[in-house]
This record gives structure tokens, C-alpha cells and sequence, in this order.
């Protein structure tokens, strides 16, 4: 026998087998389609939560605000952050409205004006992607700060 003829005979009854079948044919065909329309959704969400945080700022909430007026200041001021004013955290949601939150300890003021340290708390939602350049844009503001307050100490 051919083995051209062997393989012919192998290709068409395979062939028949897999269209005689429903779920072979699912999994042949779905996976190509459907992939690259959760791709495209998962990239249509990813850049409406990008352009809204590009044109509103990144939403911060900041702890115990009263004990740094200046650095809370800076955050307002900053173009890429925009500060949660009100406290929407619940028990299932302890972020609210907040993407980052900035927690200032209770003796900061003193401790910057005594010419000590002050060690700040940047707490962060999640590992995602619009949470870390969230981080990013708050640790801005905070380095920021930090060489205003060194530049003042050195002059």
C-alpha cells in the first residue's frame, strides 16, 4: 500500500471524527474568537481607569490629615492627586473611594519641627497596574516634601 494513500485514508477519517463532533468543534473555533474579546475589554477598562485618573488625579485619602497641613497641602496642589476628603471606607471596603492612603503618625509635626524624622505609611489597594503608578504619584509628592524640608534644615 501507498503511504500517501495511508495517510490520505488516516486524514479523512480524522477529519470526519472531529466534525462529527460538537465539542471538538467548540474548542476549535471559540478560543479564537472569544480571547481576542476579553483581551480588547480587559484593554478598553484598563484605559478608561487610566484616562480617568490622568484627567481627575489619583485619589487619596489621607489619615490623621490635622498633623501635616503642609505635605496635605502639597497634595492638593499636585496635579496628579486629587484628595478624598471624606472617609467612605467601610468594613468590606477599607479603601472607599481611595486608590492609595497616605498615614501620617500622630507626632509628625513635632518630630519635623524638633528637626527629627517622621516615618509616613503609604498603604496601596492592590498589586495592579493603576495602583502602582497611584504609589508612584503619591511617593512624588512625599520626596517632594522631603527635599523642601531638607533644602530649609541646610540654609
Amino acid at each position: 500500500m501507498n503511504l500517501r494513500r495511508v495517510y490520505t485514508i488516516v486524514f479523512r477519517k480524522e477529519f470526519r471524527e472531529l466534525f462529527r463532533d460538537r465539542r471538538a468543534l467548540f474548542w476549535l473555533f471559540a478560543p479564537p474568537i472569544i480571547l481576542p474579546g476579553i483581551a480588547i475589554c480587559a484593554a478598553i477598562f484598563i484605559g478608561t481607569q487610566a484616562i480617568r485618573i490622568a484627567q481627575d488625579g489619583v485619589p487619596v485619602f489621607i489619615e490623621n490629615a490635622a498633623e501635616a497641613p503642609e505635605l496635605v497641602q502639597r497634595f492638593e496642589d499636585d496635579e496628579s492627586t486629587t484628595v478624598v476628603e471624606t472617609d467612605t471606607r467601610t468594613d468590606d471596603d477599607p479603601f472607599g473611594d481611595a486608590a492609595v492612603i497616605v498615614s501620617i503618625p500622630d507626632d509628625f509635626q513635632e518630630q519635623i519641627e524638633s528637626g527629627g524624622t517622621a516615618n509616613i505609611r503609604v498603604i496601596t489597594k492592590d498589586n495592579s497596574l493603576i495602583t502602582f503608578f497611584a504609589s508612584a504619584a503619591v511617593r512624588n509628592v512625599i520626596n517632594g516634601y522631603s527635599d523642601d524640608i531638607r533644602d530649609q534644615r541646610l540654609a
